[in-house]
């Protein structure tokens, strides 16, 4: 507008005159702003493109103009001010004018942001930022305030193909102009139809007839954890999932359903196009009885065919090899999009895509087979392959072909709806329960020898044939319907995986038209293609092959079968071993659901070294620089080696920076092999390839995770990335401050490092160091002071209270061992000779003295030694002493008390990059706590697992490095923070809080005990009759925390831990079980029933978790009530024994199905074993109308003592070994042939 007609205006409206005012430039920006609705709440935003038409050049210049009338301010043009305005900061602008910023006040502000040079990319400002915006302090508290509040409503994010990943602010708004009232809801989240306004969705879907498609937007269901590492596995989580959505986009095929975008809102959302026909369970329940006709069988088979060919894509998806697998195909996971509209009764079948791809699963490595469990937590059960369960396949893990197996079962169920419609279907699925009334899969297990064998179910298998006996099948003309059962029954629904390649997509070679499967093994996708396309083929040359035209309106049943039972599809039998083993274990009978922990595996394709270490319990390293970074404070930079240009340094490497999100380099062993002698860096990854992989990978992949390298998808880390303190970077968080280089051992640094560990506990860790109330140890050694540094035992006092350190650590063989006795005892009392001491203990000392403690504890030196000392006493305090300790020192590399612990170590190799000038550093992976602690020469001893549990921190010295260990996990000596929740169970200063009951579930506490337990008996011992002594104090606690009774490894809760406990098994590595003798002086007597007793690993039955009926009155412990009063392992009861009623069994034949017996000390001969009884004292929980001959008992093996002599004339029975047997072959009459029986 001109000066001109402005003045006029003003003197218009002077007058009196009606002319209205023009509208300000705000006023219409507000003008065109949309509604949102989202969760019941509106909001608005001014629609993307509209600041662009209404903040022009000339728009701005008013503006400005009339802001400086209204300021009393001189007219004049601010060229920059305009510049910065329609070139950085029209929303700027216009959230000023909405906010009602006049005169001065809005040339002022905008004044400040140019001056400032900070422009629309600044938004949105929030409390967080405030501060970096070195004026915002300056404004009122008004102005701010109604500049923060109105930015939203500029800043609302448009959805486009390349930005598919947005992380917003919880004040973003939406641009929804519609939300459907009612939303569906799911195990995930729930799932909300909306309208993205047009201006906000660059690349819509487009309906069938045109119009733009609305969206679904699915909120994540988030648990948020208290603990950081819960939360950071969450986070990743979200994290693998967005990427694997926008991984698949790529494909852009038309069977997936459309992804649009993942948003971070506070809470998370995925966003997808809305699928206009619901899902296909919603398809067959709305059309109950679907008219057969040939366009309708030849949409279907077409859209199984679509299906079918996606899969082959997500098998076969690029990216340096990689591959995704669904992990989850239902029906409810096939959406269905709407392609006409139809009059009833025709059918519109529509275009099915699979949809929840958030449990795809990617393998950057084309591998066939995966390891036992992945991150794939949620499988639905009833379409799950047999594969996927514990002890089944040859091959273990999960393989891509799980889609095709879960494909085979949806289309047998489209092929039921089509020929009998949805009622035939839905009585289908009520019959596939087990006996546990639950929902069964499509297969069973057979057990025949204590060996595991999958099948298809026969009810199935019945199933199948009955359809082929249907009219549409039963001539000898050909058949679509015929033919596609056919594919289910020869191609889908086949257990036999066969011998498929590393690189099921090394069919990714192969020509598109060429099977990868034989005849007899489940199909690949592309065979599933294969097949379906012989069949369209067909159809097309045949239109009757689609469908015969007979009438169909007599049939509404399947037809019944000679082997089908009236009132189930499936056999007792059909629910089997849901869960993840602990282990691998024998075969075992049939298992219900069961718990344990999720053990990662190493792929396929990894040498077994690397393979078996990858089957320790995940283990994380989270990036920690906090502590990192106090501790270089205290010590210095001059630890971190200086970066200088290295010589031998390829162009690709000399380009990597670490500090890239999502970091990775992809080699392969000819591109290694070729640039060895010229570059270090390609050097230790050629190295560490060949050590970790087979020659016949061809991907050699590292992902950086956090601070470390990985290789091939494997769970642990080959390389650590770490840098100095000094580097300065945007990412800088997402790597380690750490030390490739350690100091010497014995060092002023190497002991500045250890003292940081314990200040930093002691100041931030409430509940690692040990109570002032704990009591001393009968005895000290006093190390003296610094003015009389004599070293002596000193005897405690009652009441006294000081700080003392342990020493756990190895005797070592012979018999020449450093120790006090009775005829040295005042000697020591007096003076013990530094020089005269072992290297360990010399160690200790050096050790101690530079903590800043006085008094220390070693076992051979405190406890009297010899027939006349002390040790039965002393050894039941064990609990009191390490408990008490300051903190404990661990010897772990010494093998015996001459070897010392403060000994040089390896070094480890390292390369130097840069970063803003200051060093990087890639080395191999040198924190392994597993290899250097757990597996040392140390922790191989029985006593030792007992005195790391008790002790309220640890430091470890190994040959690699020093580790430190308390109830917040475990550092490294490099600065490494690692995490293990099976570790960190034996770290707890208040052993075993990690297992009580606000903190765990008792399936995780079973679990966990039966573990400790498991490790406990692989353990080794000079004097194998200290078994049971060495870990009682860890029992008694063990007890405690169970709120139980029990000792010799055996807990009674009145609940069912006796009956478990009692079902222990020998080892799989041991042939037979040895039994210990005991000396006399030792004054124990261990029952036959506890596994204390003998020599030899252990393992325990198999048993489902809330899946067995215990049987109480079959058994009574010692511990009982009307028993004994309560006792532990070391409290010498003389002898102990249980109260059962013995029955005669059947031994079964070596094949036998539902059988499987384990004896303890080897297989005894034939006629000893008729001699044998056994005690029931659980079943397995069964359907009502199961034949209890057929129902799974779970026993205890027991033979007669050979001394029979009992004071209350009992016969008398010890032990042999436990079992598992159907019913059919127990005596179950009564109390039994044997009656009430004691078992010593």
């Amino acid at each position: 507008m001109s000066s001109d007609s402005s003045d006029s205006e003003d003197s218009s409206g002077d007058s009196g005159s009606n002319v209205a005012p023009e509208e300000s430039l705000g006023e219409k920006i507000v003008k065109l702003f949309e509604g949102s609705v989202f969760n019941n709440v509106k909001d608005d935003f001014l629609p993307d493109g509209c600041i662009d038409t209404l903040i022009t050049e000339e728009a701005v210049i008013n503006e400005l103009a009339l802001a400086q009338s209204q300021g009393g301010l001189k007219k004049e043009t601010n060229t920059k001010l305009v510049n910065f305005i329609l070139k950085k900061g029209k929303k700027i602008f216009a959230i000023m004018l909405v906010a009602e910023f006049q005169g001065a006040r809005l040339i002022d502000a905008m004044t400040q942001f140019r001056k400032s040079k900070l422009g629309d990319s600044v938004l949105p400002i929030t409390e967080e930022t405030k501060s970096n915006i070195p004026f915002f302090s300056s404004w009122s508290p008004i102005s701010s305030r109604n500049f923060c509040n109105g930015q939203w409503a500029f800043l609302a994010p448009v959805f486009s193909k390349k930005r598919l990943n947005l992380d917003l602010h919880p004040g973003v708004i939406l641009p929804f102009t519609w939300q459907q009232d009612d939303m569906k809801s799911g195990a995930f989240g729930e799932v909300h139809q909306v309208t993205v306004h047009p201006s906000h969705h660059k690349d819509p879907v487009l309906t069938f007839d045109g119009k733009r498609s609305n969206v679904a937007i699915k909120e994540i269901k988030q648990d948020h954890a208290e603990d950081k590492e819960d939360q950071r596995a969450l986070d990743e989580a979200w994290e693998r999932e967005v990427k694997a959505h926008i991984d698949i986009d790529k494909l852009n095929h038309q069977h997936i359903i459309e992804f649009i975008a993942a948003v971070t809102r506070g809470k998370r959302y995925l966003m997808f196009r809305w699928a206009d026909g619901g899902n296909l369970r919603d398809f067959w329940h709305n059309n109950t009885r679907p008219q057969l006709c040939v366009s309708l069988v030849r949409d279907v088979v077409k859209q199984i065919r679509g299906i079918a060919d996606a899969l082959d894509q997500l098998h076969g998806y690029g990216g340096g090899g990689g591959s995704y697998r669904h992990g989850d195909i239902k029906p409810e996971n096939i959406l269905r999009v709407r392609t006409k509209s139809v009059v009833p009764p025709e059918l519109d079948v529509g275009v099915l895509k699979i949809a929840d791809l958030g449990l795809a699963k990617h393998h950057n490595v084309g591998t066939e087979f995966r390891g036992a469990q992945t991150s794939m937590r949620y499988t639905t059960y009833r379409y799950e392959p047999p594969e996927a369960r514990p002890g089944i396949s040859t091959t273990p893990g999960r393989s891509k072909r799980q889609d095709i197996w879960s494909i085979g079962c949806v289309t047998l169920e489209f092929i039921i709806w089509l020929l009998y419609g949805a009622d035939a279907l839905t009585e289908f699925n009520a019959k596939l329960v087990s006996e546990m009334e639950k929902s069964s899969p499509y297969f069973e297990i057979e057990v025949k020898g204590g060996q595991k064998t999958a099948k298809v179910h026969t009810a199935v298998n019945d199933t199948m044939e009955a359809l082929l006996r249907d009219q549409e099948c039963r001539f000898e003309e050909a058949s679509a319907i015929k033919d596609l059962i056919g594919i289910v029954k020869k191609k889908l629904l086949v257990v036999n995986l066969g011998a498929a390649t590393l690189n099921d997509t090394a069919a990714a070679g192969s020509p598109p038209h060429q099977s990868t499967t034989h005849t007899g093994f489940r199909a690949s996708a592309r065979d599933l293609v294969l097949a379906l396309d012989a069949v369209i083929a067909k159809g097309e040359r045949n239109e009757r092959y689609w469908y015969t035209g007979k009438p169909r309106g007599h049939l509404v049943h399947l037809p019944k079968t000679p082997s089908q039972a009236p009132e189930s599809l499936l056999s007792p039998d059909s629910a089997q071993g849901r869960g993840i083993p602990f282990r691998q274990k024998e075969p075992m009978p049939p298992t219900s659901e069961d718990l344990s922990f999720a053990v990662p595996s190493a792929p396929q394709g990894f040498k077994d070294e690397y393979r078996n270490a990858a089957q320790i319990d995940k283990t994380n390293f989270p990036v920690d620089n906090k502590f990192a970074g106090q501790l270089i404070k205290t010590i210095g930079v001059g630890l971190f080696p200086k970066y200088t240009p290295p010589e031998r340094r390829c162009d690709d490497c000399k380009k990597f920076d670490f500090f890239e999100p999502q970091f990775h380099i992809i080699d392969t062993w000819a591109e290694l092999e070729r640039t060895v002698n010229i570059c270090d860096f390609c050097k230790m990854r050629l190295e560490v390839a060949e050590k970790y992989l087979a020659k016949n990978v061809s991907t050699i992949r590292f992902d950086r995770d956090q601070s470390m390298l990985k290789l091939n998808e494997g769970q642990i880390p080959v390389m650590s990335i770490c840098r100095s303190s000094e580097v300065q970077t945007p990412n800088a968080h997402f790597i380690q401050i750490g030390l490739p280089k350690l100091p010497a051992v014995g060092s002023k640094s190497h002991f500045d490092i250890v003292r940081q560990f314990l200040r930093n506990c002691d100041a931030n860790h409430p509940n690692c160091p040990p109570p002032r109330t704990s009591p001393l140890p009968t005895r000290l050694i006093d190390l003296g002071t610094r003015e009389k540094p004599t070293i002596l035992i000193y005897e405690t006092k009652p009441g006294e209270w000081f700080q003392f350190i342990a020493l756990s650590h190895p005797w070592g063989p012979g018999s020449d061992h450093f120790c006090t006795y009775r005829n040295n005892l005042d000697e020591y009392k007096k003076n013990i000779s530094f020089d005269k001491l072992p290297a360990t203990f010399q160690n200790a000392v050096t050790t101690t003295r530079e903590l800043g403690l006085r008094y220390l504890w070693i076992d051979s030196i405190c406890i009297i030694q010899g027939p006349d000392g002390d040790f039965a006493q002393e050894a039941t305090r064990m609990e009191d002493v390490f408990s008490s300790a300051y903190c404990v020192l661990a010897a772990s590399s010494a093998k015996g008390q001459k070897d010392g612990f403060l000994t040089s170590q390896k070094k480890n190799d390292f390369e130097i990059f840069e970063k803003n000038g200051q060093p990087v550093y890639v080395s191999r992976f040198m924190d392994d706590f597993k290899a250097h602690v757990l597996d040392g020469p140390l922790s191989k001893r029985g006593w030792v697992m007992q005195e790391r549990a008790l002790a309220h921190r640890t430091i470890f010295f190994t040959d690699m490095q020093t580790y430190w260990e308390c109830g917040e996990g475990i550092r490294c000596e490099t600065m490494t923070k690692m995490d293990n929740q099976l570790i960190s169970f034996l770290g707890d200063p208040n052993f075993p809080s990690k297992i009580s009951v606000d903190k765990s579930d008792r399936g995780e506490r079973i679990r966990l005990y039966e573990d400790l337990y498991r490790q406990y008996s692989r353990l080794e011992f000079t004097r194998w009759y200290d078994r049971p002594i060495a870990i009682a104090g860890l029992e008694k606690r063990l007890i405690r925390d169970l709120n139980a009774q029990g000792g010799f490894g055996i807990f009674d809760d009145r609940h069912s831990l006796l009956q478990r406990s009692l079902l222990w098994r020998k080892g799989q590595e041991a042939s037979a079980l040895e039994r210990i003798t005991f000396p006399p002086e030792r004054a124990i007597v261990v029952p036959s029933w506890s596994w204390m007793g003998y020599k030899g690993a252990i393992d325990y039955l198999d048993l489902p978790l809330g899946g067995v009926d215990w049987l109480p009155d079959a058994i009574l412990s010692p511990w009982a009530e009307g028993g004994a009063e309560s006792w532990h392992t070391g409290d010498g009861k003389g002898v102990v024994a249980l109260s059962a009623t013995a029955r005669v069994f059947t031994v079964g034949e070596q094949d036998e199905k539902n059988f499987g017996t384990f004896y303890d000390r080897g297989k005894p001969s034939k006629e000893e074993e008729k001699t044998f009884r056994c005690v029931v004292v659980g079943k397995r929980m069964a359907r009502a109308k199961m034949p209890v001959g057929e129902i799974t008992h779970y026993v205890l093996l027991i033979a007669p003592k050979k001394t029979t002599d009992s004071p209350r004339g009992e016969k008398l029975y010890e032990r042999v070994g436990v079992g598992y047997m159907a019913g059919r072959f127990i005596d179950l009459v009564g109390n039994g042939a044997s009656g009430l029986v004691n078992v010593q």
